[in-house]
């Protein structure tokens, strides 16, 4: 391994999680505008994330609910 990048993906002040970015092959380090990229990359996620989890939150669902298939709340 040559470069590493850990970015956090945030939505709404939570941290769901962390994407790792890792340049194997390739001897050169990461760059600033690397860095840049993967940020707007893992906010773009974050975001699609967080409009996931609200559509699904707001949305009921397509089948009879049951303890086995829907979590309560």
């Amino acid at each position: 391994m040559h470069s590493l990048m850990i970015i956090p993906v945030h939505v709404q002040g939570s941290l769901l999680g962390l994407v790792t970015f890792v340049r194997a092959d390739n001897p050169t380090p990461f760059r600033e505008f690397h860095l840049l990229l993967a940020q707007e990359l893992v906010n773009h996620a974050a975001l699609a994330l967080d409009n996931a989890r609200r559509y699904a939150r707001e949305q009921p669902p397509p089948w009879p609910c049951n303890a086995i298939f829907c979590r309560a709340g």
